[in-house]
């Protein structure tokens, strides 16, 4: 019987080849996904973990003392609390390189996982910079460099190399990056000790700190409400699950679990649909063996598990190669050159695999071994002298579009294949949902990077400015608005606030000179006018509408704001509303101050122009480009990927499909034939059947194809606030592809006419 069990096997080989593919591509993408998701969530904790990653953050515009910070640390519930500063300064030995400086009061918590070089210490004097800026920028431990921040510039010697949690994802949104660039944006650390030391050269004794990293088991609300008791303000508390490193991998968690779910799943249907239709044509077709076996004595149990043991077959080679695929699939993606590499910052890559993986991979090998059994039963249940003849087929009945008057004026060729389809539904509907599995991929593909693309076009249209100047904490109203008018900027300030007990941002704007605009909900630039509050479109979705008033708490005031609402836009990065600074002025008890400043004037123009300890930093708009394209490349990838897993869905499942209709309709091919048709004749009704499916799984495709697409957006774009957009381009790449394809499958199968033996197939009786 194991000879048997192999010739079967040998008799079939494309289909048994084409399943075990489909069988490796479902699980190896199932295996590789889930390990993608499964490796960042578990690096991601490692990593929170051991740098002591806060349970909370403490916000203030103003800055806290230590004195706050002991006050917090007295709060019932609260573990540990470390004052935390955290600004943006400039390497000034190189152009555009802003590098985050972090300085704690305790190094007690948010700490740094050290890569090289010497463990912090409050008594060293130097600086620990993550290690990929050290490396972009051909930097080493023991060089120095010099950083400005506000109206100083200090030299401080690189002792060490780092990684650490509190810029996981090494991104400063506030300057417009939307992907890390490790060349231009860096972060690092800095003794408290050592800080103090230079402030106290500029003559400045009293540290202040931006925030307050707290360790405490109380909830978010109850420990707001504990922070007024004790400082008497309404702060921005921020969890950990808030803090953008943490969220984004966490969404890169769940756009993972989606995407290994969904795809695989298309992906095992496919596989188990061409098991099934296999499966009919080997019952069918080995009737007269089963019954010869039958007859000489087998018993039915034996011969069952030949033809289960061909299911069990196909799923164990399939996990096989599937499992060898998965990791290098999870590999491609989680390693320092591959696409997540230019998103996260690990201290080490580290693959992981979750354990349900393998009982759900025994679950499928066992599904293929269930449905192999339950076709063979079919005949098993027969006595083998009805086996020994050939099963008679069962006679169709007409369809109802045969019993009109418009059937009849028809093509032969469109008759012949309209009963085709008809009488062979399952090999139909396989073929129809392969082609679908193939234009959604491929459509999903093109259209994410339709979305993007558009994404980047609105933001280039939004953000009309060459230059942006990040002004000084130090700076004085009169001198921004000398700089503002000097180089015709427009301005805007930042403001957290409260707004139905959610954390959102108010942005002020002063576009006097079109630098700055909103984008409507239609993708459409305006620039704000009106007094009142212009919405993002999170809040839009969450029911407030143009007439509505809405409540605007900042934070760190008492003060509450009812603005009526006059506009909704789309926002980039941060969620909130935004007001022109015309109407900020009318809202009394209002304070905010202008903190960056657009400009079409240079770097170099503008520094010359500006008063000393105005400046923070630049940035071009150039430079926020290369962080989105460096998006884009990643998109690139994702989109190759799809191309080759829709070719080969293609492939593979039409190819499969058509060898097995060539053998379904030998005799009648062979007819036709004989009563005369020539092999180009017999050719085109193939090929046509073949392109009507592939129009009609097209078809179904589309509406179905941009709806997921549409539902993924919506899941992964959030903070982006993206809308679909799927161009002509991506409808005609995807349906070419697709319909290129089939054909060339196509063409491929119906070259074997040339050699169907016409006096054999007639001699076959039915």
């Amino acid at each position: 019987m194991f000879k048997k069990f192999l010739r079967t096997l040998a008799s079939y080989k494309a289909q048994m080849i084409s399943m075990v593919i489909m069988c490796a591509i479902s699980l190896g993408v199932f295996i590789g996904f889930s390990g993608e998701w499964y490796s960042i969530k578990k690096m991601t904790n490692d990593n929170f973990d051991s740098c002591m990653f806060p349970d909370y953050k403490i916000y203030s515009e103003s800055g806290f003392s230590i004195l706050d910070v002991d006050d917090v640390l007295k709060i019932d519930g609260v573990d540990d609390a470390v004052g935390h500063l955290d600004i943006i300064t400039q390497a000034s030995d190189y152009d555009e390189k802003n590098l985050a400086l972090s300085v704690l009061s305790e190094y007690s918590m948010n700490t740094f996982n050290l890569i090289d070089g010497e463990d912090f210490s409050e008594d060293y004097k130097g600086i620990w910079v993550n290690d990929q800026f050290l490396n972009k920028n051909n930097l080493s431990i023991g060089d120095s460099i010099h950083l400005s921040y506000s109206s100083m510039t200090f030299e401080v010697k690189i002792i060490g190399s780092i990684k650490a949690a509190n810029y996981y994802i090494p991104v400063d949104y506030e300057s417009g990056m939307i992907m890390p660039n490790f060349s231009n944006f860096g972060y690092s650390y800095m003794s408290q000790t050592y800080f103090m030391e230079i402030l106290s050269s500029y003559g400045i004794t009293n540290m202040t700190y931006n925030q307050i990293d707290v360790m405490s088991e109380l909830s978010k609300e109850e420990l707001q409400n504990a922070l007024y008791e004790s400082l008497g303000l309404t702060l921005l508390v921020r969890s950990k699950r808030d803090d953008t490193g943490y969220s984004e991998a966490m969404g890169e968690v769940s756009e993972g679990k989606l995407t290994s779910t969904a795809v695989s799943i298309i992906f095992l249907v496919i596989a188990i649909l061409s098991l099934f239709t296999t499966f009919q044509r080997i019952t069918r077709n080995e009737r007269i063996q089963i019954g010869t076996f039958k007859a000489l004595g087998f018993k039915s149990r034996k011969i069952a598990m030949v033809y289960t043991s061909i299911g069990l077959f196909i799923g164990i080679i399939g996990a096989i190669f599937g499992a060898i695929t998965g990791y290098g699939l999870c590999y491609y993606i989680l390693n320092p050159k591959g696409p997540m590499g230019t998103y996260l910052d690990p201290v080490e890559w580290e693959l992981s695999f979750p354990m349900f993986i393998w009982p759900i991979t025994i679950f499928i090998i066992l599904l293929l071994g269930i449905v192999s059994y339950l076709f063979i039963r079919i005949p098993l249940k027969e006595e083998a002298s009805a086996l020994l003849k050939r099963k008679v087929p069962k006679k169709e009945k007409p369809i109802l579009l045969e019993k009109t008057k418009v059937f009849n004026k028809l093509s032969f060729t469109s008759r012949w294949n309209i009963r085709d389809i008809f009488r062979h539904k399952a090999r139909s509907f396989m073929t129809i949902f392969g082609i679908f599995g193939a234009m959604l991929l491929l459509f999903f593909g093109f259209g994410m990077k339709d979305t993007l693309n558009k994404l980047i076009d609105n933001y280039t249209n939004v953000m009309n400015y060459e230059l942006k100047i990040n002004l000084s904490d130090s700076a004085s109203d009169s001198q921004i608005e000398e700089l503002m008018l000097s180089v015709e900027g427009d301005a805007s300030s930042t403001i957290a606030v409260e707004i139905d007990d959610s954390d959102y941002t108010m942005s002020i704007y002063d576009s006097n000179y079109s630098h700055l605009y909103l984008l409507s909900k239609n993708s459409k630039a305006y620039k704000p006018s009106k007094d009142g509050a212009y919405i993002c479109y999170r809040l839009y979705q969450e029911g407030y509408r143009i007439g509505d008033t809405i409540k605007v708490s900042p934070y760190g005031s008492s003060e509450i704001y009812e603005m009526p609402i006059v506009g909704v836009y789309r926002t980039f990065i941060s969620e909130g509303i935004t007001i022109t600074s015309s109407y900020a002025n009318k809202l009394e008890g209002l304070e905010y101050r202008y903190d960056t400043i657009y400009t079409d004037y240079s770097a170099n123009e503008v520094t010359s122009i500006a008063q000393q300890g105005v400046i923070d930093s630049t940035q071009t708009l150039n430079s926020v480009m290369e962080s989105i394209n460096e998006m884009m490349g990643v998109m690139d990838t994702m989109i190759v990927l799809m191309v080759i897993a829709a070719v080969i869905i293609g492939i593979v499942v039409l190819y499969t499909l058509g060898a097995m209709s060539f053998v379904e309709r030998y005799r009648e091919l062979a007819t036709l034939k004989v009563v005369g048709f020539k092999n180009k004749t017999i050719s085109k009704i193939s090929i046509m059947q073949n392109v009507w499916m592939t129009i009609v799984g097209i078809i179904i495709s589309i509406p179905i194809s941009y709806l997921i697409l549409n539902i993924v957006v919506m899941a992964i774009g959030q903070e982006y606030e993206m809308s679909v957009y799927a161009g002509p381009l991506t409808y005609l790449s995807s349906t070419l592809i697709t319909f290129i394809t089939s054909m060339l499958v196509g063409i491929l199968v119906i070259r074997k006419n040339k050699k169907i033996s016409m006096v054999e197939a007639l001699k076959d009786i039915e």
